[in-house]
C-alpha cells in the first residue's frame, strides 16, 4: 500500500487549506485550478477556489436550494445525463458554517463534485473538489484534509472595503457554472477511462438485454403453445 502524499499548503487572500505536495495551483481569471503535476492524475482530479463579492442571491440557504436543483451534464456525444445528489448538509469547519454537497454528475459524467460554500462579510467562497468516481477513493483522503484544513482567512480591512475585492469576481456564486470552469481534457475524459464502461455503453448494453430476454420469452411463449397444441 503506497502511503499518502504529504499535504502543503494553498493560501490566497481569502482562503487557505491543504492540499497533497505534488499538485499545483493556477489563477485563471477569477478562479484558482489546483491539479497534480502528473498528466494523467491531472484528469482525474480537479480542486477549483472561487472567491466572490457578495451579492443578493448569496447565502447558504440559496447555495443549499442550488444545489437540491436537477442538473444534468452533457458527454462528449451531446447526451444529457442526469446527476444524482448524494449529500448535502450545513456544517461547521473552523468555526465557520459551509454548506457541504457532494453530486454525481453535476459536472462532468462520471465525476463526482463536493461543494463547499460560505459567505464572510462581504466575500463569498467556493471550493470544489472533483474525481472520476472510478478514482474517487484514491483521491478521498487528500480531499478530507484539504475539506477540515478550509479556512477563510481574509483580513477585516480586506473584507471590508467598499471598492469592489481585488481578486474576486462580481456577481453570486449561483450560476450555471457554479462549479468553475472544467479544463477541456477533462471534459474529454468524462465520458470514460480506457478499460471501463461508459453511460452509454452500459446503456446500450443493458437495452440489449432487455431485447434478448424478450425474445427468449416470445419464444418460449410459442414452444410451449406448439406442445399444448399437440
Amino acid at each position: 500500500m503506497l502511503a499518502p502524499a504529504e499535504a502543503k499548503l494553498f493560501q490566497n487572500s481569502y482562503v487557505k487549506f491543504e492540499l497533497p505536495d505534488n499538485w499545483q495551483c493556477q489563477m485563471q481569471q477569477t478562479e484558482w485550478i489546483c491539479r497534480s503535476s502528473n498528466r494523467q492524475s491531472a484528469r482525474e482530479a480537479i480542486i477549483i477556489l472561487t472567491a466572490k463579492e457578495v451579492s443578493p442571491q448569496d447565502t447558504l440557504t440559496n447555495y443549499e436550494n442550488y444545489l437540491r436543483k436537477p442538473k444534468v451534464s452533457v458527454n462528449s456525444k451531446g447526451k444529457s445525463i442526469p446527476a444524482t445528489l448524494k449529500k448535502l448538509e450545513t456544517r461547521k469547519i473552523k468555526n465557520m458554517e459551509w454548506v457541504d454537497g457532494l453530486l454525481l454528475g453535476s459536472e462532468i459524467p462520471n465525476f463526482y463534485t463536493r461543494y463547499l460554500a460560505t459567505v464572510k462579510s462581504k466575500v463569498a467562497v467556493l471550493v470544489t473538489f472533483t474525481a472520476h468516481q472510478r478514482h474517487y477513493t484514491k483521491y478521498s483522503r487528500d480531499f478530507f484534509q484539504a475539506i477540515e484544513s478550509l479556512e477563510v482567512v481574509a483580513t477585516d480591512a480586506l473584507l471590508n472595503r467598499s471598492n469592489t475585492l481585488r481578486g474576486a469576481g462580481t456577481g453570486s456564486l449561483i450560476s450555471s457554472d457554479m462549479g468553475g470552469i472544467i479544463p477541456p481534457d477533462m471534459l474529454e475524459e468524462g465520458e470514460c477511462f480506457e478499460g471501463e464502461d461508459c453511460y452509454e455503453d452500459a446503456s446500450a448494453s443493458n437495452e440489449w438485454l432487455d431485447y434478448a430476454l424478450v425474445v427468449s420469452l416470445l419464444l418460449l411463449a410459442v414452444g410451449a403453445y406448439m406442445v399444448l397444441k399437440k
